[in-house]
């Protein structure tokens, strides 16, 4: 936790870090969770448990005695809960307290899960631009063995003109050889072109899986950018997703420029990579700073829209990004139309 949210969490005056540090261990063994303050009834059970925490911390500040700075805080601070807590509203806080404790806990899990998601997609993107090189790389090798298969084409075609004038085994024979170099550049080349068609729809198919969890990271991020209008802690670093959805349009755009060098009618692959181009642009939009979810009639408010991709859509010209604030009817009536 950083600073702020220690100093927001633990007030000095009413609940020190020092008393949730010293008294750990019995604090979470209580149940706290039964007290409120319209139940009169539990003043008594609030008034032992206050009691006990003051006696646990004398004690702890005795067994300090090494250390008369942190002994004297100790017994200060077991002085400022016997003169400043009432029992029931004592109890009822720190419940508060380790309900908060438990947020914030779960929230930076989330957090850290996410992170790890992104962590782990990036490693799948090399997978992904690894293959992507090896598409390009058999590409390559297919262009280079046409250009052999047609020169041997060519001269085979010379060869037998001449033979046909002028026969002789040795000319039969280099024919032969000829003729073998044909069938194996042809028969590499149909070896490549399969494989660089497999390569490509499996590409596609990582590509997506990559682009599903990069949606799922994203949804969970507007979720907790949602919950945090309630006081929820949250992260609103969309760095790493932004390196996300870059990574994979360049993904995407290798793809589909590695399918227009093959020269072969592979639609369904177009298609795909056509489809989730266009997911992939239209989830990038982000409302990264939400306006107030009430808004007074004639009041500024401010709010920042964010495109993931900016100048990676189209390198060297910035992406102009235009949002218009829609009413309530007018939202109702945009989402009956898309529905």
């Amino acid at each position: 936790m950083d600073d702020q949210t220690i100093s927001s969490l633990y007030p000095a005056a009413t609940f020190p870090i020092e008393f949730r540090h010293y008294l750990a261990s019995w604090i979470e063994e209580q149940r706290w969770e039964d007290f409120c303050l319209e139940n009169v009834e539990q003043e008594v059970p609030a008034q032992t448990l206050l009691n006990q925490s003051i006696h646990l911390l004398q004690t702890v500040a005795q067994a300090n005695v090494n250390n008369v700075v942190e002994r004297m805080k100790l017994m200060q601070l077991s002085k400022n809960l016997l003169n400043s807590q009432r029992p029931l509203e004592f109890a009822v806080m720190v419940k508060d307290v380790l309900r908060k404790e438990k947020i914030i806990i779960s929230e930076k899990h989330k957090l850290e899960t996410m992170q790890q998601k992104v962590n782990l997609d990036e490693e799948e993107i090399k997978k992904l631009t690894k293959k992507v090189a090896l598409i390009m790389e058999y590409r390559k090798k297919m262009h280079q063995l046409e250009e052999e298969f047609n020169w041997e084409k060519q001269n085979y075609e010379c060869m037998q003109a001449i033979y046909q004038q002028n026969p002789s085994d040795m000319k039969d024979r280099e024919m032969k050889a000829v003729m073998n170099k044909i069938k194996t550049h042809e028969f590499e080349r149909h070896r490549l072109s399969m494989e660089c068609k497999h390569l490509l729809r499996d590409s596609v198919e990582h590509l997506k899986k990559s682009q599903d969890n990069f949606l799922s990271a994203l949804n969970a991020w507007r979720w907790e950018q949602h919950k945090s209008i309630i006081g929820y802690p949250f992260s609103d670093d969309l760095n790493p997703l932004q390196s996300w959805s870059e990574q994979l349009l360049v993904v995407n755009s290798s793809l589909r420029q590695e399918l227009m060098l093959v020269h072969e009618p592979l639609s369904d692959i177009e298609e795909g990579l056509k489809a989730l181009l266009r997911v992939l642009i239209e989830s990038s939009f982000v409302v990264e700073l939400q306006p107030p979810q009430v808004i007074k009639t004639q009041s500024k408010f401010s709010a920042t829209v964010r495109y993931l991709l900016g100048e990676t859509l189209i390198p060297g010209k910035p992406v102009t990004v235009k949002a218009q604030i829609i009413n309530e009817l007018q939202a109702r009536s945009m989402g009956a139309a898309l529905g």
